[in-house]
């Protein structure tokens, strides 16, 4: 575990030093260029995992995929929310962006269930081999299909392009930093990094719950079949509570007490039970967050900003593992969750906080 702890710290650590300049490119270079370079990367370091079996080179290999990673993670919103914009549909940015994520979820599921049949006829090698194939096949289709209408300024020479991807990556730092909303939304991103931490329990506080281990993937096949209905409909959820940030509040409120009331489930039942409901809050919060921080991204670092609040989720995500170790075998399993609950307050402070005023006021109309 200290290991797999590891590797997530390193997966954090690589956002936090390549999500900037990774997005930059994508602003300098276009978004569909950052993601097919991102998923083949990706794809050569996942065939190299399985090549070993010291703890050291998969870390090298697993640390260097992490970077490839930062190539596609911003500037694939940031292709969605252009397109969005350019064919007058940006009124359906929280729809597509929930869509985005059914699909997402879609996948999850399937790879829950796909995996175990995999290493139960073959071996855990090959889940490596098959995910590098669907990235091929994915930059393959991007190549051919993926529309972008890209106007940006491209540099002459090398020095030209690091010169202005540290003046793009400057420049998305100085407006996030200086907008009213975007730096509040910044560290709400870097406090539900923290606030994951509890999703590194669950497995032994299933466990430790007397639920089978047999039974857990097939759990989680079912909380991420949530994931694929419940952001169908967040739309009319945000239009209900008049908005992404209302909706917002109101979505990390119950996120806090569906956490509190699974760190003091009675029994597996109970847990599960709630488990799936916490799944409901849990995947209508990504879309309506993303689709919240997009409203006040300006276009021609969009992707640069996107990566910024990858950069911040990362650095949270170098310490919520660390935490969630020490609390866990200090404290028990159970500790864990309740200090991630707790960490939920000043998010919920935070969207109280963005007043209707400023969100009127500063909207983005590039």
């Amino acid at each position: 575990m200290t290991q797999v702890g590891l590797l997530l710290s390193l997966t954090a650590l690589a956002t936090i030093l390549f999500e900037v300049p990774t997005g930059a490119i994508a602003d300098i270079y276009g978004r569909k260029v950052s993601v097919v370079i991102g998923f083949l990367l990706s794809a050569f370091f996942m065939l190299l995992i399985p090549s070993s079996n010291l703890f050291i080179i998969i870390a090298a290999f697993w640390f260097l995929m992490s970077v490839a990673n930062t190539f596609s993670s911003g500037a694939g919103e940031a292709w969605m929310v252009d397109y969005l914009k350019k064919n007058r549909k940006y009124s359906l940015m929280t729809t597509a962006l929930a869509r985005r994520h059914v699909f997402i979820y879609a996948g999850i599921t399937s790879s829950f269930l796909i995996s175990g049949l995999i290493v139960s006829k073959y071996s855990m090698t090959w889940l490596w081999y098959i995910a590098a194939a669907v990235l091929i096949t994915l930059s393959v289709f991007l190549i051919v299909f993926g529309k972008e209408d890209f106007r940006g300024k491209k540099p002459k020479s090398i020095r030209g392009l690091f010169g202005q991807n540290l003046r793009v990556s400057i420049e998305g730092v100085n407006y996030s930093r200086k907008h009213p909303i975007l730096k509040f939304l910044m560290v709400a991103t870097f406090l539900t990094a923290i606030v994951s931490m509890m999703n590194i329990v669950w497995p032994p506080f299933m466990s430790e719950l007397g639920i089978p281990l047999m039974y857990v993937g097939p759990a989680y096949a079912l909380y991420s079949l949530v994931g694929v209905i419940v952001p169908n409909f967040s739309s009319p959820i945000m239009r209900r509570f008049g908005g992404e940030r209302k909706a917002l509040v109101a979505i990390t409120t119950l996120i806090l007490f569906s956490s509190l009331a699974l760190a003091f489930s009675p029994n597996w039942q109970v847990f599960i039970a709630l488990w799936f409901i916490s799944a409901m809050t849990d995947v209508l919060y990504a879309p309506t967050s993303i689709s919240f921080f997009q409203r006040y991204a300006k276009s021609n670092i969009r992707a640069t900003l996107g990566s910024l609040r990858e950069m911040a989720f990362g650095i949270g995500g170098v310490f919520a593992p660390v935490i969630a170790g020490f609390v866990a075998d200090t404290y028990g399993l159970r500790a864990v969750i309740i200090l991630a609950a707790a960490f939920v307050l000043p998010i919920i402070a935070i969207y109280i906080k963005v007043n209707e005023g400023q969100e009127n006021s500063h909207i983005t109309k590039e």
